[in-house]
């Protein structure tokens, strides 16, 4: 057979493939040989270690997140700047998986989900695919090439839509990712046109969701029905003393490469004296048997040391503590608004302690406005 012969051949069984989706349920049952869960879990490990990922115990969370994803769809949940998308996309490559990215709003619905119909320029309306059904599609693909071993849907801040109503339809094919089950439970796309109404899952697809545990004022609760559709893995902050002063110069490492990306310019290198007056207030308010109990993520911290980097042209070697001050009050401590009005006092009474006046004056403030609520 030529060349030219062949490559219509291909054309035409991707045209057939487009008129239909009955091909996807020919490779639900598609998989990659299966790696040894002990090898899985050092890999993953090791990657996210490579990634300067600051994480409590990277040991641990590899294995619970290498045995959530055999299982099925995963949720990450933990307080903002943990880490938790940093974490799904390197889930993904460790399973050769390409990943789809998108973010919940308070709007979405079963359109945005599954899919409906949009309307066209000419007056029509036209078969549009929701953010799953694109890539249970994708992933569908993927296994029938061979150019990766699976295609998954990253849905960050999943809780910020109201999930139950928006996911509904997928309850059934949900509740688990065997090839029978899955057989028997194709997504229906009312919307579509003959021969694409139905769309099998295969089952190396998966869903990896992000889900922030600490605004509970702004975000929607899943119902236990949707909850027991996913293995739900908590990325939390580090507590132990000794590790939060870890933390808190490996967060210095990273704002300097990203001053340094930003800039184009080399950070002078030295540890300044301030960094144990963060990590002090760091793990004051994180400590779990503490009175404030505030998880305040990495990448806060991060933020803090960048802005002192900005303002001393990469060079810490001079930054006093008011500098160290008033970056954290405009940094972080907007970011407490939600703590308890207790939580709040307790938190200007720490900061008060270290002379971070400017950053106690910003949470009593926050306090003040807190005790006028109603």
């Amino acid at each position: 057979m030529s060349l030219e012969i062949a490559d219509e051949a291909a054309l035409r069984a991707l045209e057939r493939r487009a008129e239909s989706f009955a091909w996807t349920r020919d490779v639900v049952s598609a998989a990659a040989p299966r790696v040894p869960f002990a090898e899985r879990v050092d890999a993953l490990e090791s990657a996210m270690d490579d990634a300067g990922l600051l994480l409590a115990d990277s040991s641990a969370l590899a294995k619970q997140l290498v045995t959530a994803i055999e299982a099925g769809h995963v949720v990450l949940q933990g307080p903002p700047g943990t880490g938790k998308t940093t974490v799904a996309r390197i889930l993904a490559e460790v399973y050769s998986a390409d990943l789809r990215v998108t973010t919940s709003t308070a709007d979405w619905s079963t359109y945005d989900v599954i899919g409906g119909l949009r309307p066209v320029d000419d007056g029509s309306f036209a078969p549009a695919l929701g953010v799953v059904s694109e890539a249970v599609l994708a992933c569908a693909e993927s296994v029938n090439t061979g150019a990766k071993k699976a295609t998954w849907l990253l849905i960050d801040e999943f809780n910020r839509a109201d999930i139950d109503k928006a996911i509904g339809p997928l309850y059934t094919v949900l509740s688990s990712n065997a090839p029978s089950h899955l057989l028997e439970t194709p997504l229906e796309l009312w919307f579509e046109r003959s021969g694409r109404k139905e769309l099998w899952v295969p089952t190396a697809f998966r869903i990896i969701a992000t889900m922030n545990d600490v605004d509970a004022s702004y975000v929607n609760s899943l119902s236990q029905g949707l909850s027991r559709r996913f293995q739900f893995v908590s990325i939390g902050v580090a507590v132990d003393e000794t590790a939060v002063i870890a933390e808190s110069e490996a967060a210095l490492s990273m704002a300097r490469q990203r001053w340094s990306e930003v800039t184009g310019l080399s950070a002078v290198p030295g540890t300044p004296a301030i960094v144990t007056v963060l990590a002090n207030v760091l793990h004051a308010v994180r400590n779990p048997g503490g009175k404030v109990q505030w998880p305040l993520g990495t990448a806060q911290i991060v933020d803090v040391w960048f802005s002192l980097l900005v303002q001393s042209d990469g060079d810490l070697s001079a930054v006093d503590l008011e500098a160290l001050d008033i970056c954290f009050a405009d940094t972080v401590t907007h970011q407490a608004s939600n703590l308890s009005l207790n939580a709040l006092k307790e938190m200007a009474d720490v900061l008060r302690d270290y002379e971070l006046s400017a950053s106690e004056r910003a949470v009593r403030h926050l306090a003040d406005a807190s005790s006028t609520r109603f």
